[in-house]
Formats: C-alpha cells, sequence, structure tokens
C-alpha cells in the first residue's frame, strides 16, 4: 500500500489515482462509499454551459483531465466494480445527464435544493441524484425496529458551498446529512476516492466516523489538510 499523502487518528489521505490506489485496499472494509466524481459535461473545450461550463474548464485546466462523456464512461467502467468489492454500501452523487453511463442502482435518492435555480432542457433543475448500490444500511442494521429501519429517500439542503479554493464544492451540510443517512453507527469507516477538497473527510471526522480519500491533484490534498487541521482546532475549542 502505498504511503498516505496525510493522516491521523480518524482519517488518510491518499494522492493519485484513484483507480490505482482502490485494488489495493481489503474488500469489505468500508462501511460506506460516499463521493462526488466527474460529471462528462463536455464543456472543456468550448464557451458553453455556462457558469458549470466554467467551473468544468477550470477544474480541467487545474487536474489535467478531459471531463468528456467517453472519459467519464471508462472511469464509472473502473470505479464503480472496484468500490463495490470494498462496501455493501456505495452512494455516487451522479449528473442527470450522464446517468444512463452508470450500472443501474439500486436505489435512487433526491438531494433537493430550493435556492440554485440551475437551467436544464426542461425549466431550472432543483435536484441531484444520489445512486445507491447495496442494500439500505439502516434497514439492514436495523431489520424488523421500524420506523428506525425506515428512512426517507429525499434528503433536503439549501445551504450553499463554501468557497475553499475547489471550483465545485459540495456543501458541508449536505456532505454531513448524507453521512448520517448512510452511514449507521460512530466509528463506521467511509472512503471518498474522489475528495476534492475534503468535504466528506471534514464531515466525517466531526460526526465521529473514520474516513479515506483518495485525490489525484495535490493542490485539492494541501486544501483538504488545511481543512482538517482547522476542523481539529476547532473541535478542541468547542
Amino acid at each position: 500500500m502505498i504511503k498516505p499523502y496525510y493522516e491521523d487518528s480518524w482519517v488518510q489521505i491518499f494522492l493519485g489515482d484513484c483507480r490505482e490506489i482502490l485494488p489495493q485496499l481489503k474488500d469489505k472494509s468500508v462501511d460506506l462509499v460516499l463521493t462526488d466524481p466527474p460529471y462528462g459535461i463536455g464543456v472543456s473545450s468550448s464557451n458553453k454551459g455556462g457558469d458549470g461550463g466554467r467551473k468544468a474548464r477550470e477544474r480541467n485546466r487545474l487536474v489535467c483531465y478531459d471531463d468528456s462523456p467517453s472519459n467519464l464512461q471508462q472511469l464509472i467502467a473502473q470505479f464503480i466494480p472496484a468500490t463495490r468489492a470494498l462496501s455493501n454500501c456505495v452512494v455516487v452523487c451522479a449528473g442527470i445527464k450522464t446517468l444512463m453511463y452508470y450500472p443501474q442502482p439500486d436505489w435512487i435518492v433526491a438531494w433537493i435544493y430550493e435556492n440554485k435555480n440551475l437551467f436544464s432542457p426542461y425549466g431550472f433543475n432543483n435536484w441531484t441524484p444520489l445512486l445507491c448500490y447495496g442494500k439500505d444500511p439502516f434497514q439492514q442494521a436495523r431489520r424488523g425496529n421500524a420506523p428506525l429501519a425506515v428512512k426517507t429517500d429525499v434528503i433536503i439542503d439549501n445551504t450553499p458551498p463554501e468557497q475553499n479554493g475547489h471550483p465545485t464544492p459540495k456543501p458541508t451540510s449536505f456532505i454531513s446529512k448524507a453521512i448520517q443517512r448512510f452511514s449507521v453507527n460512530e466509528g463506521d469507516l467511509i472512503l471518498d476516492p474522489f475528495l476534492g477538497s475534503g468535504t466528506t473527510l471534514v464531515c466525517a471526522k466531526k460526526l465521529g466516523r473514520k474516513a479515506i480519500g483518495i485525490e489525484i491533484e495535490e493542490k485539492y490534498c494541501r486544501i483538504a489538510v488545511e481543512r482538517l487541521r482547522q476542523s481539529v482546532m476547532k473541535l478542541e475549542l468547542d
């Protein structure tokens, strides 16, 4: 196993391509995979796509990754089987227009936001699909103990993301809600193979979960480490 870029008693960060690092992890060693991979929106070489296109071009420039549909299909074909080998629950934040690239999920949970109003071919887009592979962890852990075993398949969060140097961060409030929806126990191990600026690890640590993140761009690893160190200071002061 390669040496972590950063680690403490709660989290590890690995710098590199997740397709090379994931096979080095032990099968079924992770309680939850929660991740936000590229969206394959294919606007890296044009001026189309509005604000989303601008962010995609900035992300491509920074990480030298062409976020094209064909590249995303190749990425999915590799990382979905690899993550499913590691965990019984894999949750992927996916783009609506690229859902057909993914293997059929066992269910789709909706992240609903009422304040973004992103333009789409059918009006304003106010939700993002979370593709769920595997059985619901709460129903598995608390089978027969309704209502504790029954959770909604909607996550509502309107909080804007923090600006932390990454072009497309997810709100910490949303990621925290997602962790609490799919992770039953404190001490669970959560994996994010597309770590970005580290939001999943920051939220996992604050919620008493252990976590592993993989990120291909060192700039974002540095941002993630700084955020984790700040979160430790905040916890110590609370």
